[in-house]
């Protein structure tokens, strides 16, 4: 993986600027998408309190005949 300062999430490089000694700052976005993109695309929302919400969920029901 290669984080730098030119792909450093705009808003974070802006709040606190890009360190070499914490190269991960400010790709948190990106670097889960990567990993997601190795296993697959799904999207689902889980709340602080457990909760999750996945509208999308039923595409991955088993189709019957």
């Amino acid at each position: 993986m290669s984080w730098a300062e030119d792909t450093c999430f705009p808003g974070d490089l802006a709040r606190a600027g890009w360190q070499p000694g914490n190269p991960a700052w400010g790709h948190c976005d990106i670097t889960a998408l990567l990993a997601n993109d190795r296993h697959g695309f799904h999207w689902w929302k889980r709340f602080s309190n457990g909760v999750e919400l996945d509208l999308t969920r039923e595409q991955f029901r088993m189709a019957r005949p």
